[in-house]
């Protein structure tokens, strides 16, 4: 018989103690982690989840002349946008609004196709209603709950199509751009406005300036409760103001003198800072049509009109440069000494020469007579030039436009400037066509024909050089 037993009763309570003491521990531990440790992250979470940005976009800087005139500017714009709610709701919704903004039954059905695909996100109606649309809207608030009005701003181009080429037009950033390095590293997200060409293209990062934006509250569904009450606001930063080279009175003027029928470009520069004081191509377009986007079935007319009123003739279009290239030929020959300013070539202008048995013309088909190389540039001889770019020789000709920069892009601050076209050699014939330049090539090269052509803005470039003794700095308007 044992004379001391252990006490079951005993060990079991002390154990039991034991494990609730660590149980209660253990809470209170997490408890102090969570409300203590973790208290302030735990509460931005949880505001995160209860409220909702809804962005501001940021006015785009102002663009000036160099007078100080506006060429773009921000007006008073707003967007109309639909909170989330039952389909049948927001499909009658959407449909009672079309009359009020002018949509058409395609542009209702993407919009009820658009809300189907995302239920819980705001859907932007439109981001360019009018103060009378959206005054008409909230005469009928009632009847329109979900309805939420913000004002934001709008593009304006007060010198309308005389300016269009130039400043370009902003639209919404698509989904491609979005990708590019550019927009990624300045945090751009869907539903920002950018601009698309032009200036307004160009230097997009410093017109954008930066978003700012409202918190509103949501539900669990992440549905916004009260689009009135705002839970507080980020302000946006205004874009900086850009002063341009352009004298936009002279471009005006140079607008209105070009008629509706001609097509054509002019560039004016100074020679010796390189100022573009004004570059006009036509016909032309008004940017305003393209705010936002171009309105429905503006761009198909635009796009389709003979007139090709969207190509920009100034530095994103070449041409033959003819005539105006001559001046090209007689610096290269002055450069290499075998001309002065009363230097005569042999063979008279009687209307045309033979060379490498080929009868080459002149324009002038009875012909100049005796000129020397001033007469020939106020003549505008072809048989004095072709006599000149055969003492030149082939090879020296394609070196002085080389040096030149004719196969080159002028630099000027502006996106989609095409380069020059023109022979980097004698090679460059044989792998271009297939074969060595004919001994006749030297004679279209020399009055700017051939395989050459330029930009007007090039050309400019090239003269402004001219006028600058041999060297002018780059073209630029900011």
């Amino acid at each position: 018989m044992k004379l001391f037993q252990p006490d079951t009763r005993k060990r079991r309570t002390l154990g039991a103690v034991f494990a609730i003491t660590l149980s209660v521990t253990t809470l209170l531990t997490a408890f102090f982690q969570t409300q203590v440790l973790s208290g302030a992250a735990y509460k931005t979470r949880s505001e995160e989840n209860r409220l909702r940005p809804i962005t501001i976009p940021a006015p785009r800087g102002t663009i000036t002349d160099r007078n100080g005139e506006i060429v773009a500017t921000s007006v008073a714009s707003y967007s109309v946008n639909l909170l989330p709610g039952a389909p049948e709701v927001m499909r009658q919704t959407i449909t009672d609004l079309a009359p009020f903004l002018g949509l058409s039954p395609e542009q209702v059905e993407r919009l009820i196709e658009r809300q189907a695909a995302r239920r819980n996100d705001l859907l932007t109606i439109t981001e360019d209603a009018t103060y009378a649309q959206i005054a008409a809207i909230e005469e009928r608030r009632a009847a329109f709950p979900n309805i939420m009005t913000v004002e934001r701003p709008k593009r304006y181009y007060p010198a309308g199509d005389a300016i269009g080429h130039i400043i370009g037009y902003v639209a919404e950033v698509s989904p491609e751009e979005l990708e590019t390095e550019r927009y990624r590293k300045a945090g751009y997200r869907q539903g920002r406005w950018v601009g698309k060409t032009g200036i307004e293209q160009e230097y997009e990062i410093e017109l954008g300036g930066e978003e700012g934006a409202y918190y509103v509250e949501v539900d669990a569904m992440g549905r916004i409760i009260d689009p009135r009450r705002t839970a507080g606001v980020m302000q946006p930063i205004p874009g900086d103001t850009l002063k341009l080279t352009l004298d936009i009175e002279l471009q005006q003027y140079v607008a209105q003198i070009f008629p509706d029928t001609m097509k054509g470009a002019l560039v004016a520069m100074i020679p010796s800072t390189g100022e573009v004081l004004a570059m006009y191509s036509n016909p032309s377009y008004d940017a305003n049509d393209f705010v936002g986007g171009p309105k429905p079935g503006l761009w198909r007319a635009l796009a389709t009109d003979p007139k090709k009123p969207l190509l920009n003739r100034m530095s994103a279009s070449t041409y033959p440069p003819a005539s105006t290239w001559k001046l090209a030929t007689a610096a290269a020959g002055m450069e290499a000494g075998l001309v002065k300013g009363d230097t005569r070539m042999p063979i008279p202008c009687t209307g045309g020469m033979f060379y490498a048995g080929r009868y080459a013309r002149c324009w002038f088909s009875r012909g100049h007579g005796a000129l020397d190389l001033i007469g020939a540039i106020e003549k505008s001889c072809n048989v004095y030039f072709y006599q000149l770019g055969i003492r030149l020789g082939l090879q020296n000709l394609i070196e002085a436009g080389t040096r030149y920069g004719f196969n080159t892009r002028s630099g000027i601050d502006l996106p989609s400037e095409r380069r020059g076209e023109f022979p980097t050699g004698i090679d460059w014939y044989t792998k271009r066509f297939g074969h060595r330049p004919y001994p006749s090539e030297v004679m279209s090269l020399s009055i700017g024909q051939g395989p050459n052509a330029q930009t007007v803005l090039r050309m400019t470039h090239f003269y402004s050089a001219i006028a600058g003794n041999g060297s002018a700095p780059e073209p630029y308007l900011v």
